[in-house]
């Protein structure tokens, strides 16, 4: 399967939160030039991410033929997250006054729409920068700009989890958090996984919606290795 849109990849190092500001500033620039048809949707992933390419390209060909293609984003959700104020991710009450967060993204993995990215970086100039980023960007950002994300949490799956790509619950993860980075292992799993996957007919499901996934795939055209 080619996708009808091109691939626009771009590398963000993880900084200590003095220094972003300024790469906060580049991104945002980033994402303002990417506000045309040319990218319709902008998808972020961390370094560790094992991503089933094939089923999220499926998806994301069929919203665009549905007209879903303005408007939203998909990620997993974390809801009613309290503040950390003692560990890594620290934040003080002078930066961060509220005990807890707004619905945020989990910055494993999420995708929206172009549109949705030049409404976010016309919120930046209306709250104040904030160095927690996926807070920033699909929390606080988002919440200015009143755009919805669906979430997508049950197609997140963990590292014990990636057994099922070579059964016929393969299509299940789509998300994988991969704790390391033996990136040999990670390029026989896809390229063992790819062949596999491509003998196998992707299934509609029987409603095209952001964030429902097909639920079976066509066991006839399975083939296990």
């Amino acid at each position: 399967m080619s996708p009808p849109w091109r691939l626009q990849q771009m590398k963000i190092v993880q900084r200590p939160h003095f220094m972003l500001r300024e790469e906060k500033k580049k991104i945002s620039e980033e994402l303002h030039k990417w506000k045309d048809d040319i990218y319709p949707y902008i998808f972020k992933a961390d370094d560790d991410a094992f991503v089933n390419m094939y089923t999220l390209q499926k998806h994301l060909i069929q919203l665009d033929a549905a007209g879903y293609n303005k408007k939203f984003g998909l990620c997993a959700l974390w809801l009613n997250m309290q503040v950390m104020r003692d560990d890594k991710w620290q934040v003080s009450t002078e930066e961060y006054p509220d005990e807890y967060y707004p619905p945020y993204c989990s910055g494993m993995t999420y995708l929206f729409s172009t549109d949705v990215a030049a409404k976010l970086y016309e919120a930046s100039f209306f709250v104040r920068f904030f160095w927690v980023d996926d807070v920033y960007i699909t929390g606080m950002l988002r919440e200015k700009a009143n755009v919805n994300f669906t979430s997508t949490g049950t197609v997140y799956c963990e590292p014990p989890e990636m057994a099922d790509l070579f059964t016929e619950r393969w299509h299940k993860c789509v998300f994988i958090h991969l704790f390391g980075n033996d990136t040999k292992s990670i390029i026989e799993t896809w390229n063992r996984w790819s062949k596999m996957v491509e003998k196998t007919t992707i299934l509609t499901p029987t409603e095209i919606v952001p964030g429902v996934f097909p639920d079976f795939y066509n066991s006839v055209d399975f083939v296990k290795n």
